[in-house]
């Protein structure tokens, strides 16, 4: 119209009232199509009325011919509700449109779900009629229409496989979309063993968990763009340039952290006299505590750094990019690292002058690395004890050399409180009285036959002033523990005790609380202070005991959050980490403690959260399910690096490939877990 109506004195329309008038007189028979970059196109589309008014002008007494012309009609019907339904030209399909069989249908159009019921058969079709009817679609208005199961099955095979052959197939066959992006494989093994990839790797964890809803735009994104937003900065470090700080060594203050479930220990430990079997230590924890926590946590993937992560640059890049991110979330940043580069991090926030941004800085010591240390320390002050040949009755030969290092540390947990728990069962049946229970298959100790030439054995005489009564009594009081007459009735104390919470009916705190609990220490703590007296191989078991209690005191801390005992737990570790020459880590953790002491007059809010369980993270929505900050690092970011479709398995590790990967992997696994939730 501008076009026709120029030099003339009649005005074109304006767009919007354009619009409106053939609106107005045309109704629904227009229909408007918005593709981006494109002009709008506006056509005419047949109606219903239409098209069935033209059907039964046109019979045919033909019966080929007509059921031909009634499958073409209806094949019209259904294409004409397909360029109904509408559609977001400028944003992916959400989420929320994966996660139900429900709303996968109602996608489609009431038409072309009753022709699917119809030719489909079997009791459960819901999500088949929903995935050939998404695809029927797609296929009907491939440019107009984003069909949220192809994308989702697209996203759900990039993040799983990153195989661009599979989802081209796939979209050949019409039963996946496919984008417009190309992986570029890149092998990183060298002949040589250079230029491969050693880097520093970031995660940020959210307590609780939050969802990010907002919309994914459909748009093309350059190599600059990525850049300008997942790229850390690098800033030099020149150390003699910023000073050195001497570390102080104070002393500590001796911690006792509340514990109100700490004899749930002693209760499995006396298990083992009248369960048999009896669930390990991990599995009653976490059947029986229960309560409140901080929830579950999620994770961001953060940017990695392609440099050496011992390097004092790019710890001090690390370092002020978090500070940054931190302080856009008015946040304080709290950082955890494993020793090496926990110590080089402290030795920089040290050096810094005061007022700077980097002193703010909460810096965290792992404590799964701290763990590993500890454990290696156990295996040190044991080895030629005869501990290494008793876990080679259960673990292969090779692994327990891993063990007694802490290397193979699920294997070296679950040894330690095993054997932990049998010389704990051989110290209570001694006190109690009460023989271990025999396990399936075993059988009483009895007395072989005497050989020809043997004699039975006979009680020596008695000598001048002895007695057969004296004798018989002073036998008595030798093998009959104190409180001999009570102990029985203890012991089916506990059982009752246990039992009830391993049924619910009792909680954890009760069940410590109980009288027989203090009994029963106190008859353990006599027993155990007697044999450290009468032997020193006894005391160096009890000192291997007390290695594990420490042990299970730090996991505990760890799994339920509680902050003063994961504090006490690395404090009661500096001695056996001192004697056992860990000296690095004895340094660190002695630093540490000693600076998360202040912690509550340095930062009370951090201190606070700390104390409410939030200096742990949980990938799982219980009490018993807490993890510390550098063992998550492992899961969440390593693995998925290094499994199917990580960054390790064809994709490259090209800076741009690395951040197309990071960047797209919060919402590839949102997706990928509500297809895995659809198709169950």
């Amino acid at each position: 119209m501008e076009d026709n109506l120029q030099g003339s004195e009649i005005q074109a329309y304006v767009y919007q009232h354009m619009r409106s008038k053939l609106k107005e007189h045309f109704g629904d028979r227009l229909i408007e199509t918005n593709i981006n970059g494109k002009p709008n196109v506006v056509t005419f589309r047949s109606t219903a009325k239409a098209i069935l008014q033209d059907f039964y002008a046109h019979r045919e007494t033909d019966p080929e011919t007509e059921k031909k012309r009634i499958i073409e009609t209806a094949a019209k019907l259904i294409k004409d509700d397909i360029k109904s339904v509408e559609t977001s030209h400028e944003v992916y399909p959400d989420c929320d449109s994966l996660k139900s069989e429900e709303d996968a249908n109602n996608f489609l159009p009431e038409s072309l779900r009753v022709l699917l019921k119809g030719l489909l058969v079997g009791k459960n079709i819901g999500m088949k009629t929903a995935s050939i009817g998404q695809a029927i679609m797609q296929a009907t208005r491939p440019k107009v229409i984003l069909a949220p199961l192809q994308i989702g099955l697209g996203v759900q095979l990039h993040h799983h496989f990153a195989s661009r052959f599979l989802i081209d197939t796939l979209h050949q066959l019409g039963f996946c979309y496919s984008f417009a992006g190309d992986n570029v494989d890149h092998n990183i093994r060298t002949l040589d063993g250079n230029n491969t990839f050693h880097g520093m790797g970031m995660i940020a964890a959210i307590t609780p968990a939050t969802k990010s809803s907002n919309p994914i735009l459909r748009a093309k994104v350059t190599r600059s763009d990525m850049s300008m937003v997942g790229r850390v900065p690098i800033l030099f470090h020149r150390e003699e340039s910023r000073g050195t700080t001497a570390v102080t060594y104070q002393k500590l203050v001796t911690m006792t952290a509340q514990n109100p479930t700490a004899d749930l220990d002693l209760i499995w430990k006396t298990a083992i006299l009248f369960a048999s079997p009896r669930p390990a230590w991990s599995g009653m924890m976490q059947f029986v505590q229960h309560g409140t926590h901080p929830g579950k946590s999620s994770f961001v993937f953060l940017p990695m750094i392609d440099m050496s992560p011992s390097d004092a640059t790019c710890i001090y890049s690390t370092l002020k990019f978090l500070c940054e991110h931190a302080h856009r979330h008015n946040a304080i940043p709290i950082i955890t690292f494993d020793q090496p580069l926990w110590w080089k991090a402290l030795l920089i926030i040290e050096a810094e002058p005061e007022g700077s941004d980097l002193s703010n800085i909460v810096l965290r010591l792992g404590g799964f690395h701290t763990e590993i240390s500890f454990l290696g320390s156990i295996g040190h002050l044991m080895a030629g004890t005869g501990l290494q040949e008793v876990m080679e009755l259960v673990y292969a030969v090779n692994a327990v050399v891993h063990m007694m290092t802490g290397k193979a540390i699920a294997r070296a947990v679950r040894a330690h409180l095993l054997i932990d728990g049998v010389l704990n069962g051989l110290i209570l049946s001694d006190a109690l009285g009460v023989a271990l229970p025999l396990q399936p298959g075993e059988t009483e100790d009895v007395a072989p036959p005497l050989q020809p030439g043997e004699a039975e054995d006979v009680a020596p005489p008695l000598q001048p002033g002895e007695t057969e009564e004296c004798d018989a009594q002073m036998s008595s009081e030798e093998n009959t523990p104190a409180g001999a007459g009570t102990v029985n009735s203890d012991l089916d104390e506990v059982a009752v005790l246990d039992a009830q919470l391993m049924e619910g009916s009792v909680s954890a705190e009760k069940a410590c609380n109980a009288d027989v609990m203090l009994r029963i220490k106190e008859l353990l703590k006599r027993k155990t202070e007697s044999l450290k007296s009468s032997s020193r191989t006894a005391a160096l078991w009890l000192q291997y005991m007390d290695m594990v209690d420490i042990l299970r005191k730090f996991l505990r801390a760890e799994c339920i959050g509680n902050w003063a005992l994961h504090l006490e737990a690395i404090s009661e570790m500096l001695p056996f980490m001192a004697a056992s020459g860990h000296n690095l880590y004895t340094k660190s953790a002695w630093i540490y403690v000693q600076r998360m002491c202040k912690l509550q007059v340095d930062h009370p809010d951090v201190y606070k959260r700390f104390g409410e369980g939030f200096h742990v993270v949980r990938r799982s929505d219980r009490v018993w399910a807490g993890l510390s900050v550098d063992l998550v690092i492992e899961p969440v970011l390593m693995r998925s690096m290094k499994t199917s479709g990580g960054l390790t398995r064809g994709r490259g590790m090209t800076e741009l490939q690395r951040l197309k990967w990071l960047l797209s992997m919060p919402a590839c696994a949102e997706v990928n877990n509500a297809m895995q939730e659809l198709t169950g």
